[in-house]
């Protein structure tokens, strides 16, 4: 019959629905893969900026702490004595005064390089925000069955075409 003929064409052009199947199924997991690339080496520029951005921050914990650490004992003990020498305060009054002093100064330096920190972990969002649309995208591929064709890279290229 005609119909019978048709249908058979239309069957050798494009394939058994299982060809078809394997086809989208090796399309979607190479789009996948592409995906998990470009998410690692993006996740790889991210760690290097935030590395480098928080070498100046380590450097300024590391100070405040040794600082905080090793002024205890010697300077502030003996700025507390020339308080009490110079200034005839009691020696209660002046080691306290000087501690006192002390703590502020490394509590600063602290809260400075913490600071300083949050801006460099910062960086980490775009992987975050990156990964987020990623998965987005696998979920929608995996419903909607002509998003298969459109890859992840192709994705990302058209998004940010204005870069």
């Amino acid at each position: 019959m005609s119909y019978q003929e048709t249908i058979n064409e239309s069957r050798q052009k494009t394939g058994t629905p299982e060809r078809r199947i394997q086809r989208n199924v090796s399309a979607f997991l190479h789009n996948v893969i592409e995906l998990f690339e470009l998410q690692a080496k993006l996740l790889t520029v991210d760690l290097r900026d935030s590395t480098n951005s928080l070498k100046i921050p380590a450097v300024l914990l590391a100070v405040g702490f040794c600082l905080f650490l090793g002024m205890i004992p010697v300077l502030l003990g003996g700025l507390g004595f020339i308080l009490h020498q110079q200034a005839e305060w009691s020696l209660g009054t002046s080691l306290i005064s000087v501690a006192a002093i002390a703590t502020l100064i490394a509590g600063g330096l602290c809260y400075a390089g913490f600071k300083l920190s949050i801006a460099g972990i910062v960086l980490l969002r775009r992987s975050q925000e990156e990964l987020k649309e990623n998965v987005a995208w696998i979920k929608s591929a995996l419903v909607e069955t002509d998003s298969v064709g459109l890859s992840p890279g192709e994705a990302a290229r058209r998004r940010y075409s204005r870069f």
